[in-house]
């Protein structure tokens, strides 16, 4: 499965109308060619379409929208049908020249410890964009979120935590208590009835 996120600004109060928009497309055999899912997400203003394909796709954007880059993905215990898993999305900075630092932090993590797995972690993908980061996880059922909670106090947790406070500041500390506060969230979700 191939993975795009286009990053946008997002007008407050407009998320009903984008859903309902996207539903409206996403019901046309025609808005939906090859895709397998779509997730939308809001954080504070940003906006960010996530879509899974079959293929490598490079998706149409808008004058307003960039694409962002992946620059790690992980695979855990396989699932049988991938485009049905539940996504969390945590959205933070990162200055562009701390990538390949982040990637080889969390390749280490995952392949390193069983957390990931204890954690229902099934796919990791990390983009960024003009100075964002998304991590996106997904969850083979709809409580990730839960999961992630339940994970903080491991010591391994804290310690990718700890690693990774160098190179991912938070978006916005004025309002920031906990990682919780770093999520996302999905304001529509489409899947292909594969």
């Amino acid at each position: 499965m191939h993975s795009s996120v286009i990053v946008a600004r997002i007008k407050p109060g407009s998320a009903e109308q984008i859903a309902a928009d996207f539903a409206k497309s996403d019901a046309e055999p025609s808005g939906t060619r090859h895709l397998l899912r779509r997730q939308l997400f809001e954080y504070k203003g940003v906006y960010v379409q996530m879509q899974d394909h079959a293929e490598p796709h490079e998706p149409a954007l808008t004058a307003s929208e960039t694409l962002a880059t992946c620059f790690y993905e992980w695979h855990g215990q396989p699932v049988a049908h991938p485009h049905r898993m539940h996504s969390t999305m945590i959205v933070a900075r990162l200055d562009e020249a701390d990538l390949d630092t982040v990637a080889k932090l969390f390749a280490d993590f995952d392949t390193g410890t069983e957390l990931p797995h204890t954690m229902g972690t099934r796919r990791r993908r990390l983009f960024a964009c003009e100075g964002l980061y998304f991590h996106i996880q997904d969850f083979e059922s709809a409580d990730g979120g839960r999961l992630i909670e339940q994970a903080k106090l491991d010591p391994r947790f804290v310690q990718i935590q700890q690693d990774l406070l160098p190179y991912i500041t938070v978006f916005d500390p004025s309002t920031w208590r906990s990682p919780s506060d770093a999520m996302a969230t999905r304001f529509y979700s489409w899947q292909a009835a594969v």
